[in-house]
């Protein structure tokens, strides 16, 4: 199953995802294609970007309770609506990191380096690099003395004086049981292959992904040598060329967790896993069962096959599956009006996306921005403070850094989203240019002093410039106002 956050975008930032669609969509089916976009409960209030005709973008949950945007994150209790912008810690491999700072002189009690905008019973989460994700919540305790607690050097517990920071906290568990709860529910009335809601216990709902109800896993369109497939996504990998089940380093092996460089392991609880597939330039190549755990590996070392000390969660390869094994999928841009939704379908079922609109102007995906009447709108490609280049020596005939035949310019500053909850920031467009050729020739740009010099290294395939683009309105652009449902 695909994680709850992807489906959301965080309030501070919605920035463009590419999207690859056809340049003629196929036209809305009658079931429309919001049907199942966010909608809140009695807590939760969902907070979405949508268009006169219903084309949405999901912007996260507003907790009416906490008063604070949150997203459905998986816990160690489940899919919780995790409060977004609180203390995110990311450990690094120094001595800085969490596990590293601590409250006694036996650095058994952990402690976490803040600042002084560091506020006391803040939620706190731990976002580990080697597992890329997050392994863990708490919340912030009070703030210690200065010249209190003990750093770990090695293996010696070190006091910490009062010049040295940074200033510590005590922590503290933190009560997931105060944030709304979720389970993914399966629509019982579609066959083979059904689409998912993650359903929270205050009767809000959202898109969640596909499962193939004959095998029993969570699937996702995705390319294979047999056209686009619903296959697994909760898979192991297959370390090729990494790690091997032999002796002579001939047979690869499945991980079924993050493996960081070095060889230590992802502390991280690994899932279930039955799966693991191989991939090539075109997609998936093959997929296999997964074969029995195995105790010991080896690895390639200095051109000697030698054993590994990577000894947990590794598999060996089972049968191999005929990928027409798996249903086949697609992916389709459902049009209304000057927008289009991505849906993804496979079998009878049929899940819609959220995070992202293209527009059918360009086939460029949207990026929701603000223009000076305060609406949010489906903005083109996007450019902070862009300012013109030129086609000729004396800096009068401009062109413009893009391949699309659409650009907008950004303000330096984001700007509230009028009547939305909480801090909910979009850029600001202020210009906006359409239209013009492609143009390759040799580009000019004006210096500090007002000189008009040629940049060097262009025309070359990888700086697309347009000339002939002209301005128009900001307000001439689609309109998906906001909304709290």
């Amino acid at each position: 199953m695909k994680n709850a956050k992807r489906l959301f975008v965080a309030w501070f930032l919605v920035a463009g995802v590419a999207c690859s669609s056809d340049n003629s969509p196929a036209p809305a089916d009658t079931q429309a294609a919001t049907a199942k976009a966010p909608r809140g409960g009695t807590r939760l209030k969902a907070m979405l970007a949508e268009s006169a005709e219903g084309i949405a973008v999901a912007l996260g949950w507003w907790d009416s309770k906490l008063a604070t945007h949150c997203s459905f994150e998986e816990t160690a209790e489940g899919f919780r609506c995790m409060p977004v912008g609180e203390v995110l810690y990311t450990p690094p491999p120094v001595d800085t990191r969490l596990q590293y700072w601590f409250l006694d002189s036996d650095c058994k009690e952990q402690a976490l380096p803040g600042s002084d905008s560091t506020k006391e019973g803040t939620l706190g989460r731990i976002y580990d690099l080697k597992c890329r994700g997050i392994t863990g919540y708490f919340r912030v305790g009070p703030s210690l003395a200065l010249g209190t607690g003990y750093v770990k050097s090695g293996d010696t517990c070190v006091p910490v004086s009062a010049e040295m920071p940074p200033k510590l906290h005590s922590t503290l568990p933190a009560n997931l049981e105060e944030f709304v709860k979720a389970t993914p529910v399966v629509d019982d009335t579609q066959s083979a292959i059904a689409s998912v809601t993650l359903q929270g216990d205050d009767g809000s709902q959202q898109p969640f992904g596909l499962r193939d109800t004959i095998g029993g896993f969570d699937c996702a369109p995705t390319g294979t040598l047999e056209g686009l497939r619903c296959t697994p996504t909760n898979i192991a990998s297959w370390q090729a060329n990494q790690l091997y089940e032999d002796a002579a380093c001939g047979q690869a092996v499945a991980v079924a967790m993050v493996v960081a460089m070095g060889g230590s392991e992802c502390v991280r609880p690994p899932k279930e896993f039955r799966f693991v597939e191989s991939r090539g330039f075109h997609g998936i190549m093959a997929i296999h069962e997964i074969g029995e755990p195995l105790s010991r590996v080896y690895e390639l070392k200095e051109g000697m096959c030698v054993v590994s000390d990577v000894a947990a969660n590794v598999f060996s390869f089972g049968p191999q599956l005929p990928l027409t094994r798996f249903a086949s999928a697609e992916v389709t841009v459902e049009a209304k009006g000057p927008l289009g939704q991505t849906v993804r379908k496979a079998g009878t079922a049929r899940m819609p996306e959220f995070d992202y609109v293209t527009s059918l102007k360009s086939g460029a995906t949207c990026n929701l921005a603000t223009t000076d009447d305060d609406v949010v709108r489906c903005a083109p490609e996007a450019w902070l403070q862009m300012v013109p280049e030129f086609a000729d020596s004396a800096c009068s005939k401009p062109v413009w850094y893009t391949g699309w035949p659409e650009l907008s310019i950004e303000a330096p500053k984001r700007m509230a989203v009028k009547g939305a909850p909480g801090a909910l920031l979009l850029p600001r467009v202020v210009r906006v240019l359409t239209g013009g050729e492609p143009y390759m020739g040799p580009v000019f740009s004006k210096r500090s002093n007002s000189t008009c010099e040629i940049v060097p290294n262009v025309p070359n395939s990888r700086q697309p410039y347009r000339i002939g683009m002209t301005e128009v309105s900001p307000r001439s652009l689609t309109a998906m106002p906001f909304v709290l449902r």
